[in-house]
């Protein structure tokens, strides 16, 4: 009896050693597994954090990253403000250019205009004198260029009736003397010649002097 007593008493002893050891062994796995576990995740979580850009900016006194966008940005601004000043001034100097072109244009339709109404006005008779403009007379200038030639073609214009427009200056030439003149012009609507002879006045301008009509060119 007694031994079987001491017998059951060590197998207990014995029970509570083992399952002292399998308790500390578990403990010890635990232990150990979560920590793999918590070493794995935060590695995990660690390899999915971004890394710091670089290269791309700069970094400003708080860590912040300025972009070479947002740095050229300026830039943009300063070239769109210079395109901006470039238009305007293009488009000034076409409005500058078109309103010189219009001056130009009405300017020179004035001066047409003042040639037709003298031209188409009240036609001088022999004898009739048409008032000269120059300020130096000089009647034996035949430059077609000069004031005196644009005077002796308007005394032509005025004699006969015509223009311009209706006729072609044939010929204008010296009429034998310093202060003579004869011209000749084609009537373009009846093909006919009229020929004015024209005498200079002193302070005054040039007479109308004979006009006469030719079927053919006077001159030839």
């Amino acid at each position: 009896m007694s031994q079987r007593y001491q017998k059951r008493k060590s197998n207990r002893t014995s029970n509570r050693i083992l399952n002292i050891a399998i308790t500390v062994v578990a403990a010890l796995i635990l232990f150990l597994g979560g920590s793999l576990l918590i070493n794995f995740f935060g590695g995990s979580e660690d390899a999915n954090v971004p890394e710091p850009e670089t290269g791309i900016g700069e970094t400003g006194g708080e860590g912040e990253t300025i972009d070479e966008d947002e740095e050229a940005a300026p830039d943009s601004d300063e070239g769109t403000e210079d395109e901006s000043g470039n238009t305007e001034d293009d488009e000034a100097t076409e409005e500058d250019e078109d309103v010189e072109g219009t001056e130009e244009e009405e300017g020179t339709n004035e001066d047409e205009e003042t040639e037709e109404e003298q031209s188409d006005g009240a036609t001088l008779a022999e004898g009739d004198i048409l008032q000269t403009e120059q300020a130096n007379p000089t009647p034996n200038d035949f430059s077609s260029s000069g004031e005196n030639w644009n005077e002796m073609v308007q005394a032509l214009y005025q004699a006969t009736g015509l223009n311009s427009s209706t006729s072609e200056l044939m010929w204008l030439g010296n009429g034998g003397s310093t202060t003579s003149s004869v011209g000749t012009l084609l009537e373009y609507s009846t093909g006919l010649y009229y020929q004015v002879r024209l005498e200079w006045e002193d302070n005054q301008g040039w007479r109308i002097g004979q006009v006469t009509e030719h079927q053919s060119n006077p001159r030839n």
